[in-house]
């Protein structure tokens, strides 16, 4: 099996962000909004370590509302422009916690991403629409949740949820 963790913001207009990840992310029916914490790994970690590691971590705000491309491919996010600190943080400690390696040729910005385009033409195309929408999201974050993916990468098997203190 494959592992990732992950935080599912709940906003009071989700369905902006729904309705632009139906026309534009292919992942819209498989995965809903997100911030990815850990990236796939493979070791099922323990409800014992995960509370461990992030016993320390109160709850915080987060605000979503700068719209970013990325560098390498085609993809449309939102970043997190409150609370940025507090998500990595939380990462670092997963990281180290769970004895993972972070790719330091990855730098990692926490974002939400809205559009995964096949084609820069496609993505020029629905950056411009995207732009148009008063994208503004704030909430507070309580918790995240430890998916357990099945090895083609197409299904969630289950998903553990944890609080934070």
């Amino acid at each position: 099996m494959n592992y990732t963790i992950a935080i599912f913001p709940e906003f009071n207009e989700m369905d902006k962000i729904n309705s632009i990840r139906k026309k534009y992310d292919p992942l819209y029916n498989w995965l809903k909004p997100h911030i990815a914490l850990v990236y796939y790994f493979k070791e099922k970690p323990t409800t014992e370590k995960i509370n461990k590691i992030i016993g320390r971590f109160p709850s915080f705000k987060i605000k979503l509302n700068k719209i970013n491309t990325s560098s390498k491919g085609n993809l449309i996010f939102l970043e997190v422009t409150k609370g940025q600190k507090k998500i990595i943080e939380i990462k670092n400690a997963l990281y180290k916690g769970l004895g993972l390696k972070w790719d330091k040729d990855f730098s990692y910005k926490p974002h939400m991403t809205i559009a995964n385009l096949r084609t820069k033409e496609g993505e020029q195309n629905a950056l411009k629409e995207i732009k148009n929408k008063n994208l503004n999201f704030s909430c507070k974050i309580d918790s995240f949740y430890v998916l357990e993916i099945s090895e083609d990468l197409k299904r969630i098997q289950s998903k553990r949820k944890f609080n934070l203190s």
